[in-house]
């Protein structure tokens, strides 16, 4: 557990302290298989921490009404929770319990937190507030785990098959797709948005996270890799 100071500060408390950061990283993707490398968050992630404060201030808009997460560590509890392989509807109550006073929107805001957990954990838009308008698809998770909801999303067995037909050349690059396809890029912090058309098909969503979508591929590299050394030792 880490120390009160680290996790304890507000959500809207910029900027956010470099401990803290370490800390939230690696109970987001650290694993006690990977190289300390990985455990100590070694990578550039400066432009997902500029992603995580800007979902945070957009979920606490208004005061908070609409959110029952208020500190990094109430983030960090429901990520557990979330990678733990709880089903959504235990997370929610367990969250409820939590609660110190009665809310008449209470349903919305337990929602709205697993929503932004799971936002944050994974850099895809689950949170579909009531107010505003962010331009973006998001997700509608609302049973079951998030693992079985993410897999059941992209679907392994038609990526699979995807990796075994289709092979990119070289020369497809984001500026060769502008040049030759005559589209726009629009650059978006959503997973769920990449190679997404919008405009009449002249503007593509390109996900542009290098750096997260690396610390991902190591972890899961990693657990696989750990996974199969268990079942054949």
């Amino acid at each position: 557990m880490a120390d009160k100071t680290e996790l304890d500060l507000s959500l809207l408390d910029l900027p956010l302290p470099q401990l803290t950061k370490t800390t939230i990283a690696n109970e987001c993707w650290a694993s006690r298989y990977q190289d300390p490398r990985l455990n100590s968050v070694d990578f550039d992630l400066q432009s997902f921490w500029t992603y995580y404060n800007k979902e945070c201030a957009r979920a606490l808009h208004n005061g908070g009404r609409y959110v029952a997460l208020r500190s990094h560590r109430d983030v960090v509890d429901c990520i557990r929770k979330l990678k733990s392989g709880m089903l959504r509807h235990d997370i929610k109550e367990e969250l409820r319990e939590k609660l110190t006073a009665l809310h008449d929107n209470e349903d919305e805001m337990l929602d709205n937190s697993i929503d932004l957990a799971a936002s944050l954990l994974l850099m895809m838009s689950f949170c579909s507030f009531a107010y505003g308008f962010s331009g973006r698809s998001h997700l509608r998770w609302s049973h079951g785990s998030l693992e079985s909801f993410v897999s059941a999303y992209f679907d392994p067995g038609a990526a699979q098959l995807a990796k075994e037909n289709v092979k990119m050349e070289k020369i497809f690059t984001a500026r060769n797709l502008c040049r030759i396809a005559g589209l726009d890029i629009v650059w978006t912090d959503n997973l769920v948005d990449h190679l997404r058309l919008t405009d009449d098909d002249r503007r593509v969503h390109v996900f542009h996270h290098a750096s997260f979508l690396y610390v991902q591929q190591q972890r899961f590299t990693i657990l696989h890799d750990h996974s199969m050394c268990t079942h054949s030792g």
